[in-house]
């Protein structure tokens, strides 16, 4: 083979090796260019109440499983207002949204939201509350948290109080977790102890719990059993007890949540405050996101990755420490 030949071939060869360079460059660039036009899907989190002691922990937990996803995170809160919710709802809409995970304020007057959002091609999961129409749901095992501590409840007035107690409720009865928490509560405990009165009134927030059982106590001077629908309330029970003068060896005040205040008296072994239904907030947090992710993955996911139900955790006095701090972690 003649030089001019050699240098022929070798040229063509380089020549053929910088096409060939540059091709896997365009495909590579092309790829990542593609990669970044496809927004991330956006996931709308609405809860009333964003002062809740619980919120901030469930916040992180949701941004937390959101990245994992490369998922955006959007948040609001309306407060207690409906029409305000589903104008923050409605906007959502208008601005473009892949997901609203909705804690209805209202769950009646969720009905055009959901079909506008049918419509639009977004997904309306509720969350606590059931919403009619809704893709999925995000919730609590309230009736067997409720029952649980009913056993509970029923098992200390054995033991405190041979079998025979007032008992007093504190609930919410136009919201349908509070309702059913107290609900199970008083099945489970008249199952128990058929012949125990029961009183009930509406709190739901430490301040309305004050006025509720300071009231009681005045009809029913004898009571020492208090069960309430929130931790927060039970705080205000906690309060009136304390000033009434109620003997704690017979006292006995319940709520549900697994506020951080509540966890830190019970891990404390406060004089009233006795029990806690917890919720592990960071596994509803994963479950506001999972619930979306589960339809983004399929479009006809089971029941069972769609509806999602976290398991309330006894906790009292004599609730193992580990368990405590672990459902306390969410606080920071």
């Amino acid at each position: 083979m003649d030089q001019n030949r050699i240098l022929s071939s070798s040229l063509g060869r380089r020549e053929l090796l910088k096409i060939a360079a540059a091709s896997m460059l365009l495909a590579t660039t092309a790829g990542r260019s593609a990669s970044a036009a496809v927004p991330p899907k956006v996931v709308g989190f609405a809860h009333p109440d964003r002062t809740a002691a619980y919120f901030r922990g469930l916040q992180d937990a949701i941004v937390t499983q959101a990245k994992e996803y490369g998922y955006e995170i959007r948040q609001t809160s309306s407060g207690f207002e409906p029409q305000k919710q589903i104008l923050e709802l409605e906007a959502w809409l208008a601005a473009g949204i892949d997901a609203m995970v909705v804690a209805a304020v209202d769950r009646n007057s969720m009905g055009p939201v959901v079909q506008k959002a049918k419509s639009q091609g977004v997904l309306f999961v509720s969350y606590g509350i059931s919403v009619d129409g809704a893709d999925g749901h995000v919730g609590f095992d309230d009736v067997d948290g409720g029952t649980l501590l009913g056993r509970q409840v029923a098992e200390f007035i054995r033991q405190k109080h041979s079998g025979k107690a007032e008992v007093g409720c504190l609930t919410f009865v136009s919201n349908e977790v509070t309702t059913a928490r107290i609900s199970s509560v008083k099945a489970a405990l008249l199952k128990e102890l058929p012949q125990t009165p029961v009183y009930e009134a509406e709190a739901v927030i430490a301040s309305q719990g004050l006025e509720a059982v300071q009231s009681m106590l005045v009809a029913h001077p004898d009571l020492q059993i208090i069960v309430s629908c929130t931790d927060d309330a039970a705080l205000g029970a906690r309060s009136a007890f304390m000033s009434r003068g109620v003997a704690p060896e017979g006292a006995f005040i319940a709520g549900f949540d697994g506020a951080n205040q509540n966890l830190h008296l019970i891990r404390d072994r406060d004089r009233y405050i006795k029990a806690s239904m917890a919720l592990d907030i960071a596994e509803i947090g994963r479950n506001v996101v999972k619930v979306p992710h589960a339809f983004f993955e399929d479009r006809n996911p089971p029941a069972a990755a769609t509806h999602l139900y976290t398991p309330y955790v006894p906790v009292t006095q004599d609730t193992e420490m580990q368990v405590i701090e672990r459902l306390l972690k969410v606080y920071g």
